[in-house]
């Protein structure tokens, strides 16, 4: 009887997290997120704010315009990329973007640059 009891404790502790965590995007205010209609506008921005060392990122693609994956990382290949389509409806997509740079990417941009400070 108790491990029944621990396991739906458990079982409830995890639904509570995965609620928690899918009301947070669907809370989120997507009216103040940057949208975007193409391909290049995109890139100038994961790249505004990668430069601003933002890490979560909120995007709204507009016009239809749709991005996989492998498309995104090209766009960013100084980082790792991961992407999350929150929802979309065929004109509009709302995604997440997480960036994470690569172990080395900061002293290797600090040489490049010529400010090894």
């Amino acid at each position: 009887m108790l491990k029944k009891v621990f396991a739906a404790a458990i079982l409830a502790l995890f639904m509570l997290s995965s609620q928690i965590a899918l009301a947070a995007n669907n809370y989120y205010d997507w009216n103040k997120v940057k949208q975007i209609s193409s391909k290049s506008e995109l890139a100038h921005y994961l790249e505004s704010q990668s430069q601003a060392e933002q890490t979560v990122i909120h995007v709204v693609l507009t016009n239809g315009l749709s991005i996989n994956i492998y498309e995104a990382i090209n766009i960013c290949p100084g980082s790792r990329l991961m992407q999350e389509i929150v929802s979309g409806d065929g004109q509009t997509t709302l995604i997440v973007y997480t960036l994470k740079e690569y172990p080395g990417t900061r002293v290797a941009n600090a040489y490049l640059s010529g400010d090894t400070g």
